[in-house]
């Protein structure tokens, strides 16, 4: 009025459910995509939150990995991992996780159903407290490498031949002794075995037998020694 007082008001109302309707409609449909592009993925995507008791449970697990290991999300939704795993990964994988519910990313490796696995956990914090409020962790699988890896190692240290250590494991074995002895005040020996007239062997005899010779000593020996022993 002229007093400026505010005596009455107008309001406009706008319909807007069809709008809310196509809002919901695009976030399930985000939902659903993102579900069907992690299900399609190589490897396991899953998530992992607290509920109402604080345990941590698997709120989402895709990806064709997961499917191999029946961890999918229609297997362990709503699980714990003490329910989904054994103990003897529970011990790789509860420090881990611990780790990254308190903001740490964290890496693990392990072996599951004949799988050598690798783990990389990602906290994930709510933008406006910085609260953790999930973890996201990718799960791959590293068989081969490990084997290619393994395969790697035994070609550098040890003998084609024979399957013994070669001299660059033995003079790493050697060192180890040699400190471990200083630190503890012990004493440790050594052997040398020599074959006598050996080149007779393979001069009368061809090389192939003196490499079959030399594999049945190595065999002998391997099963006269100790475990703690070093050949």
């Amino acid at each position: 009025d002229s007093n400026g007082e505010i005596n009455q008001f107008i309001s406009i109302r706008q319909d807007i459910t069809a709008r809310v309707k196509a809002e919901e409609e695009l976030a399930e449909a985000l939902r659903n995509d993102f579900q069907h592009v992690v299900r399609n993925m190589e490897h396991c995507v899953f998530k992992l939150a607290k509920n109402e008791k604080h345990d941590v449970t698997f709120t989402l697990s895709e990806g064709r990995l997961a499917e191999a290991l029946s961890l999918t999300s229609r297997q362990v939704y709503n699980r714990t991992i003490q329910d989904v795993f054994p103990s003897d990964i529970l011990v790789a994988l509860e420090p881990a996780i611990d780790a990254a519910m308190n903001g740490n990313y964290t890496n693990v490796q392990f072996s599951y159903q004949d799988r050598q696995l690798a783990l990389n956990l990602s906290p994930i914090t709510n933008d406006d407290t910085d609260d953790i409020f999930e973890i996201v962790g990718a799960l791959r699988d590293i068989t081969e490498q490990h084997v290619y890896e393994h395969q790697i190692y035994r070609i550098a240290h040890f003998d084609a031949l024979t399957n013994l250590p070669n001299r660059t494991l033995f003079a790493k074995k050697l060192h180890e002794a040699i400190q471990h002895a200083t630190e503890q005040q012990s004493t440790f020996g050594i052997l040398f075995i020599d074959l006598n007239n050996f080149k007779q062997i393979n001069d009368s005899y061809g090389h192939s037998t003196g490499d079959r010779f030399l594999q049945f000593i190595a065999d002998t020996l391997k099963l006269h020694i100790r475990k703690k022993d070093f050949l």
